[in-house]
């Protein structure tokens, strides 16, 4: 092959460029109660969801409409526990209804923050159990796309010229994989997370025809487009109020939703605190996180216990009686937790066993008093004025499917 066709082939390019449309806004105002209800509708009628994956989904699909008015991008991580649960269902109705949205089985982490700077999609990352735990890099724009003004820096040759070049990072972005722990933990952190099941016998949904829907749902994204264009910074400016049970970060992913939810209003308010306080993760924590459940399971000791002091012995016994905490098998031996761990563990957050007195008895233990302090640091508050989201599972249940009854789910 002479040079100058070695340079024509390798000119030419077998790939599609991008194109992601964007509909027209719709007409009219739009309202959002109504907007939500159909989008609710929508995932519901082609994908079998876990209790509160429907109004969540459907606030995050709104919420791409406008992101760029909000200060934080969560992240959706779309997980179960074995292939068939609907995940990829899932995704592509994501594809159909989210804004410009841009579907990749795999991609090149260069490709990530350049397509992100250039078109700002909706990135919908699927089988990301198979190579993002072994990208460090990708994962860390992914984290870095969490908050406005995120950005990663390359190197970029003009000419010979090295140039030091910013790419944004800001993007809405959701991931699916199978097995949570198979993403990073980080990333996890900035996700807010919907564990997909598989249907069973008496769970009906529509098949999805992909081109069907897309026409079928055409103009409740043109919808979602005058909504967001309408309202998206008014919206942004709102001050929503935060669940005492989120933490930090969960605060921070739930926000936007909060949000838009708020402004809505109606039954929403309600039904996304209690999604936003229903898919906490209740899962085994990791290591990570053990000094934090070592810290809640405590707490919920001495409040069910009569004395203010308890020894190390007792609450080791008392750690492990607690269904499905990791203090029944802890360790590499799978044996109950010790009293040498659990002092090991709290010595992290400053607090020390010492010496108490049981009637005629004086032995190691610990005190209520010396838990405070990290109690009000790292716990979410229990004490509130006014209780408006239920305090277990089968009331959030109860609550959200009641609210499912009024918009006729």
């Amino acid at each position: 092959m002479s040079e100058e066709n070695k340079k024509e082939t390798q000119n030419q390019s077998t790939g599609a460029m991008l194109n992601i449309p964007v509909p027209a806004p719709w007409d009219e105002p739009v309202d959002g109660n109504k907007l939500l209800e159909d989008l609710l509708r929508a995932y519901k009628s082609y994908v079998v969801l876990p209790t509160y994956g429907g109004p969540t989904l459907a606030l995050w699909t709104l919420y791409t409409y406008g992101f760029q008015h909000f200060e934080f991008s969560p992240r959706l991580a779309i997980t179960s526990p074995e292939k068939r649960c609907g995940k990829s269902t899932l995704l592509i109705m994501l594809e159909i209804l989210t804004h410009k949205a841009l579907t990749a089985s795999n991609i090149s982490t260069a490709s990530i923050y350049r397509v992100i700077e250039l078109e700002q999609p909706t990135l919908l990352l699927d089988e990301a159990d198979t190579f993002l735990r072994r990208e460090p890099e990708m994962a860390g724009i992914l984290n870095a796309g969490h908050r406005v003004g995120g950005q990663t820096i390359r190197t970029e040759y003009r000419g010979r010229q090295a140039v030091p070049t910013c790419f944004k990072c800001f993007s809405p972005c959701a991931i699916a994989a199978i097995n949570k722990k198979s993403l990073p933990e980080p990333l996890l952190d900035r996700s807010i997370c919907i564990q997909m099941r598989r249907k069973t016998v008496d769970e009906h949904v529509e098949r999805l025809r992909t081109r069907v829907a897309e026409q079928q749902f055409y103009d409740l994204r043109r919808k979602c487009v005058r909504f967001m264009s309408d309202f998206g910074e008014e919206i942004a400016r709102l001050t929503p109020e935060i669940p005492d049970e989120l933490s930090s970060r969960a605060a921070d992913n739930w926000e936007p939703l909060l949000a838009i939810a708020d402004f809505v209003g109606g039954i929403w308010p309600k039904i996304a605190r209690n999604a936003a306080i229903g898919l906490i993760d209740k899962s085994d924590p990791d290591d990570e996180n053990l000094g934090t459940q070592l810290l809640l399971d405590i707490r919920q000791i001495f409040a069910n216990y009569p004395n203010e002091n308890i020894n190390s012995a007792l609450l080791c016994e008392k750690l492990a009686e607690i269904p499905e905490s990791p203090w029944a098998e802890y360790g590499y031996r799978h044996e109950r937790i010790n009293p040498r761990q659990v002092a090991k563990r709290l010595r992290e957050y400053n607090i020390q066993s010492v010496n108490v007195r049981f009637g005629h008895q004086v032995v190691k233990g610990y005190r209520i008093v010396d838990f405070q302090e990290a109690f009000a640091r790292y716990l979410p508050k229990i004490d509130r004025d006014t209780a408006t989201i239920p305090e277990n599972e089968s009331d959030h249940v109860a609550a959200i499917e009641a609210a499912f009854a009024t918009i006729n789910i």
